[in-house]
């Protein structure tokens, strides 16, 4: 696809040029109702929001023409064991998303619910386990093409079952906690969106390389005004 002013194929991030922005917290009952209210589940209506705002973003910039974004949303194999542990291994995978901005924004109506399907993720996890099988080069190679074709990466993490406390069984002692998450910048990926879910609430967290998305603060903004708009 053609650059963007949130891309850029040619090189990858350096670590010295990535920033973080944190946006929320925003009510998680709040998103839930309104994405029930219409018919849609509450990732759709989340990134819908995303894209509209990355795209009106870009148009805001000189990217006039934009009609699709590719979004590369990693999918979570991970389950708990009976002690409520999640082992630390690589159960997950990548689908990507071709996400139509045609309008002002994301129409969250036009995006095809099959999408996000249960076989479309383990079809994703098949793909990519194959790739054990290939050569180093041959994988390296893939995977570089692939984040060619990734406006942003979209991913939720739900913690809302965590809560707000932290409990050390040693000292026995509470503390109440806030976390913020963040996603890695990889490839030739210059922008990361992760939602998190803490308690009640809904954070989430923008990773940038501002030498490509160059006013982070204005994309937060178009960010926050499609979520509570």
């Amino acid at each position: 696809p053609a650059e963007t002013v949130v891309t850029n194929h040619s090189c990858v991030a350096k670590v010295d040029n990535i920033r973080y922005v944190h946006l929320g917290p925003y009510s998680l009952q709040s998103l839930k109702q309104a994405s029930k209210a219409s018919g849609l589940t509450m990732n759709s209506t989340l990134l819908s929001a995303i894209a509209g705002a990355v795209a009106r973003y870009c148009r805001q910039r000189g990217d006039g023409n934009l009609r699709n974004l590719g979004v590369a949303i990693p999918v979570n194999f991970k389950t708990l064991d009976s002690d409520r542990s999640v082992k630390a291994n690589n159960d997950f995978a990548t689908m990507l998303l071709t996400v139509p901005v045609n309008g002002e924004g994301g129409d969250a109506a036009e995006m095809d619910p099959s999408l996000w399907s249960v076989s479309n993720a383990i079809g994703a996890s098949g793909a990519q386990t194959s790739l054990s099988l290939l050569p180093r080069d041959s994988v390296s190679w893939m995977v570089d093409n692939a984040s060619k074709l990734v406006h942003f990466v979209f991913s939720n993490v739900n913690g809302a079952q965590m809560g707000n406390e932290f409990f050390c069984e040693k000292s026995t002692c509470r503390r109440r906690v806030q976390a913020y998450a963040f996603g890695s910048l990889n490839g030739h990926t210059r922008l990361f969106v992760l939602v998190n879910s803490h308690g009640n609430d809904v954070h989430i967290g923008l990773t940038v390389d501002e030498t490509v998305v160059m006013d982070r603060n204005a994309l937060a903004a178009d960010i926050h005004a499609a979520i509570i708009g």
